[in-house]
């Protein structure tokens, strides 16, 4: 690696996580918000399942 690239992927990783910590709040309330539907999902097609393989 040179100077070069080492510095620019140090700029990259400063970026990134510069990124992450303004959209944490915003990436958080998503992910909560799926794993409920996530859950509900999964109940409803567990129930769905259960019906048509009787």
């Amino acid at each position: 690696m040179t100077t070069t690239e080492i510095i620019i992927s140090l700029v990259l990783a400063l970026v990134v996580g510069l990124f992450l910590k303004m959209f944490d709040n915003e990436i958080t309330r998503v992910t909560s918000i799926l794993r409920e539907n996530l859950f509900k999902f999964l109940v409803l097609s567990g129930i769905i399942t259960i019906m048509l393989f009787k």
